[in-house]
Formats: C-alpha cells, sequence, structure tokens
C-alpha cells in the first residue's frame, strides 16, 4: 500500500474516531478530580501567560511536566474555547490521532490490513473509550510514544526521521517524567532483534540530542526558578513516593489484571493470547516486532504493578500494545484472508458492541457544582472566597471566579489532603471538625458549598440560602 493511501486512511481514522468520542458530551460539566485539575491549570496558563509554570489559584504546583497543560492552554487561547469544549475537544483529538497513529505503526511493523485491525480494537476497548471522554494525560503521551514509534521505524528507509523520533521522545518526557521515557524501548530492541535493517548508533544519538532539545528547556528553567521546592515535589515525592508509598487507594499487585477484567470482560483472554504469541515470537525467533509488542505491553504491566500507588488510567500506555498484539496475531491465524477478515470483523464488532453502547450513552459531569459555583462567582467576588465542606473543590474552582478552599471534617483526611499536597497536588484545605465554628473563625463575605445530606450543621448559623440542587446546597455569609 502506498503512503498516500495510507495517509489517507490515517486522515479518516481520525475524522470519524472524533465525533464518535465526543457524542453526548456536549454542554456536559467537566468531572471532579484531575479532569478539572488540567482543565484549571489550562485555564490559569491562558489568562496569565505564564507558560513556564502551572499553577493554581495563582500559586506553582509541581505535579508533573506541562505538556498535556501546554495543549489544552493553547487549545483554548487559539479557538477561544469556553469551559467544556476547551477540554473535550482536544482529548477527543487526541486519543483519536492516537488510534490513527496505531495504524501507522501496524503498518510498518506488519502490513496496512494488521494496523487497521489493531486500530479498530484499540478504539472498540472500553478503558480507551472511557478516557477519551475523561481528561488524563495518558491519551496524550501516548499519542507521542505511538508517534515516536512510528518515526523510528519510518527512519529505517528515511532517516531524517530519526529527528521526529527524538522530538517526541522529549515531548513524552513532557507530558509524564520517567514513564515518558518508553520510547528509549526502540533502540534497546533493535540491539536485541535478529532483524536485519539495525539504525546506526550515530542516528540514535542525533534523535537523542533532538529530545534533549525539546525536554531539557523547562526543566533547567524551573530547577532555576524554583529550586529544591521543585526537585522535592516533581521527583522525589510525584515519583519516588507515588513507587514506594501508597496515595489516597490501597490495591493489590493484582490491581491491574483484575481491572483489565472488569474493564475489557472476556475479550481480554484474546488479548492476553495474543501477546503470549507476541511473547513466543520474541523469545525464539527474536523478532523486533514481537520483541517490541511483548516487552511494551508487559514491561508496563510489570512497573506499574510493582509501584504501590495504582489507578486504572495508568493501564492505558499498554493499550496500544495490546491492540497491535491483536492484529499481530490475527495475522497469524492459520485460515484464508478472507476468513482471517471475518473473523477480525466479529471480534471488533462483538468488543465495540459490548464498550460503546454503556461508553457513549451517558456523560455525568460535575452539572450541580458548576451551577452552584457560577450561582456564587454573580453574588461574591475576590477576596471573598468559596468554601467547600468535604467536597473536592476542583470542580469549583474551574467554574467559579472565588478562589475555593476545602474545609474537612475527618483528620484523616486532612491528612491525606496534606501528603497530596506535599506531592504537588494542589488542594487547599483547612480542618474543620466542628463546622459551625470553623466558619465563625472565616472573614466575611464567603460562600459555602456542601453536601444536602450535612444540612443540620449549620442550624444556627448565619447564613443566607442562595441555592440548592439534589445533593448539594449553597450559602452565603454577607
Amino acid at each position: 500500500m502506498s503512503w498516500r493511501a495510507r495517509a489517507a486512511i490515517f486522515v479518516a481514522m481520525i475524522a470519524i474516531a472524533t465525533p464518535l468520542l465526543l457524542v453526548g458530551t456536549g454542554g456536559q460539566a467537566i468531572h471532579e478530580g484531575d479532569e478539572a485539575i488540567y482543565a484549571e491549570m489550562a485555564r490559569e496558563m491562558a489568562d496569565s501567560g505564564r507558560v513556564g509554570e502551572l499553577t493554581w489559584q495563582g500559586q506553582p504546583q509541581f505535579p508533573r511536566p506541562p505538556m498535556t497543560v501546554w495543549i489544552l492552554a493553547g487549545a483554548r487561547k487559539i479557538f477561544s474555547w469556553p469551559d467544556e469544549r476547551a477540554v473535550r475537544w482536544p482529548l477527543a483529538l487526541f486519543a483519536a490521532l492516537e488510534v490513527a497513529l496505531v495504524f501507522l505503526l501496524g503498518a510498518a511493523l506488519w502490513r496496512p490490513q494488521l494496523g487497521v485491525v489493531a486500530a479498530g480494537a484499540l478504539l472498540a476497548s472500553d478503558l480507551f473509550v472511557g478516557y477519551a471522554r475523561y481528561l488524563e494525560s495518558e491519551p496524550f503521551l501516548c499519542v507521542f510514544v505511538v508517534g515516536a514509534f512510528v518515526c523510528w521505524e519510518a527512519a529505517r528507509t528515511r532517516p531524517r526521521l530519526i529527528y521526529g523520533w527524538g522530538a517526541l521522545l522529549g515531548c513524552a518526557l513532557m507530558t509524564k517524567q520517567l514513564v515518558g521515557a518508553l520510547p528509549l524501548l526502540a533502540p534497546i530492541v533493535d540491539r536485541l532483534a535478529r532483524d536485519e535493517g539495525r539504525i546506526p548508533a550515530r542516528l540514535v544519538w542525533r534523535g537523542a540530542i533532538a529530545a534533549a532539545v525539546v525536554a531539557l528547556p523547562w526543566h533547567v528553567y524551573a530547577t532555576a526558578k524554583f529550586g529544591r521546592a521543585f526537585l522535592d515535589s516533581y521527583l522525589l515525592r510525584n515519583v519516588l513516593e507515588r513507587s514506594t508509598a501508597v496515595l489516597l487507594h490501597q490495591t493489590r499487585a493484582t490491581f491491574y489484571l483484575r481491572e483489565l477484567w472488569r474493564s475489557e470482560g472476556a475479550l481480554v483472554i484474546l488479548a492476553a493470547a495474543a501477546i503470549g504469541c507476541a511473547l513466543i515470537g520474541a523469545i525464539r525467533k527474536r523478532a523486533r516486532a514481537d520483541l517490541l509488542i511483548a516487552s511494551w505491553a508487559l514491561g508496563v504491566l510489570a512497573i506499574f504493578s510493582a509501584a504501590r500507588s495504582r489507578y486504572d488510567h495508568y493501564l492505558l500506555l499498554a493499550y496500544p500494545a495490546m491492540a497491535l498484539a491483536i492484529g499481530a496475531a490475527c495475522g497469524k491465524l492459520p485460515l484464508r484472508p478472507s476468513v482471517r477478515a471475518v473473523v477480525a470483523a466479529a471480534y471488533l464488532g462483538t468488543a465495540a458492541l459490548a464498550h460503546w453502547p454503556r461508553n457513549l450513552a451517558g456523560f455525568s459531569g460535575e452539572a450541580e457544582l458548576r451551577d452552584l459555583a457560577r450561582v456564587a462567582s454573580q453574588r461574591y467576588h475576590a477576596p471573598a472566597r468559596l468554601y467547600t465542606y468535604n467536597l473536592h473543590g476542583y470542580a469549583a474552582r474551574y467554574y467559579a471566579t472565588l478562589d475555593v478552599t476545602t474545609l474537612l471534617e475527618s483528620a484523616e483526611d486532612f491528612r491525606l489532603a496534606q501528603e497530596l499536597q506535599r506531592a504537588g497536588m494542589p488542594c487547599p484545605v483547612e480542618p474543620a471538625p466542628e463546622l459551625a465554628a470553623a466558619l465563625a473563625q472565616r472573614p466575611r463575605p464567603f460562600a459555602l458549598l456542601m453536601p444536602r445530606a450535612r444540612a443540620e450543621l449549620v442550624r444556627g448559623v448565619a447564613l443566607t440560602p442562595l441555592a440548592a440542587t439534589p445533593h448539594y446546597l449553597l450559602y452565603g455569609a454577607d
């Protein structure tokens, strides 16, 4: 298949997948958690023009590199997208781009037909579709990783594309520290494989220089400006502590295996068999493609399972490898090409029917928090503050023009929040074991957003009811 034909399929996949992943998201509120954190940091960056820093309520934060926030802030600035579209459209576009790049990588490693199967397997997977509609940094990271592998394969015939591999490696490192180094797997596999066409070491060094040109300047800037505070949060606490200590959730080493079964169901058995086939090819033949896919999928799974802090979206880094393994296994079936095509279509159709209705049918963001935060912003102006009681303040902050502080009833919740702060996560919190007493100490005016179920805690306190939703209440203190 010619490069023009591949390019046409690449563009068609993006054109199809992007609107598909946006189904039902129009006008839906931002979700609480990382999505609201990224969205607010991007809003502050676009408004302030301080592109070298991640900030939360104007204060520098050091949880991760800024690439994801750069992308969101750039989209917001260029297209003047308000609120949710500034998050939904870039995320859907990058997720679609990941699908299309998996096609190109599959076509480069084997043949275009298997690349199509691999791309379809990714687009039909449950966890991938879910996180193409809830923002984490992994879809952006995967675009740079898969794109780097595509450039590496293309550099065998077009050596100048080694700079593309290096630049995308740098972008991956600017998306997530350490795990962004995954494209370095390509030269390692090259040295281990028996296949011909090894890329010369001098070209690899040129690519490494390109990666340094992309990734080093921001790290030097942040180190020079913030010094020890940056290094402690960015490396020691956000990397070392996440790998050696539990943050938020206690999980077992089997967490990711159980999550794969929960997300993909019985279809994960086929993916496991496909990775097993790749592993056999890697061991027996030391075939480059099998080495890459097996070490990519199993390496990510092993490293993240060994870490103490485990979250399901970390698995997304292994999903392109799993999809490529499925495509490769399809090509190895001892069947006629027409029968293999039917088998592949049946698998993709079953996966899509199993996962799309649930993932694309509903989309529940924090609409209640959005509405109440806007009411508070209409009523009060800085330096008045919005307090949230026993609620994360991330989504409320994104929709409010007021600074937000969370009041926590539980001493254990307050301790955990302080640990997150030390790891560079934006979560301004204050202890409030007795809510009425805590409110009496706050300077007025302020707004209070709290669960409706705890309304009895403010009886007798001089507060004005401002608005209510099925789950939350908003009070004002003038």
